[in-house]
């Protein structure tokens, strides 16, 4: 369930991000132009990873791994190109914001990261392979 929460989730970024670039707002248009492969990757994966698992198909599970994982280098992505100063505004993230990035990255990064440990426990395997 928390998979398909999260490509749904993304799913709306995605639509969020080619509404930003087809109406000329977005403020980092090349930045925008990847996101959307990485969106539609990460959509895709999560939606049909979820999806899979609940039809009880193990490579479900490895779908929503990756789609996990490709989520949160995505947020590390964003985080980076902050802190580079890639910006709109042309400025650089001061050392007082890092902390406020921090918590931010852990509130946000709390889903794909639940999602993620939550698709490799064990209990997640045995119920892709039951018992014989």
């Amino acid at each position: 369930m928390l998979a398909v929460l999260g490509g749904l989730w993304t799913l709306f970024l995605l639509i969020n991000t080619i509404v930003l670039l087809v109406r000329g707002e977005a403020p980092l248009p090349i930045w925008n132009y990847s996101m959307t492969l990485v969106l539609t990757a990460e959509t895709a994966l999560l939606l049909a990873g979820g999806i899979m698992l609940f039809r009880k198909k193990p490579a479900g599970r490895l779908l929503v791994v990756i789609g996990s994982i490709l989520v949160l280098l995505s947020y590390v992505a964003g985080i980076i190109v902050g802190a580079l100063g890639v910006t709109t505004t042309g400025g650089t993230i001061t050392g007082m914001a890092y902390g406020g990035i921090i918590a931010g990255f852990l509130l946000v990064g709390a889903p794909p990261i639940a999602t993620l440990v939550l698709a490799l426990i064990p209990p997640t395997k045995r119920y892709l392979n039951p018992p014989r």
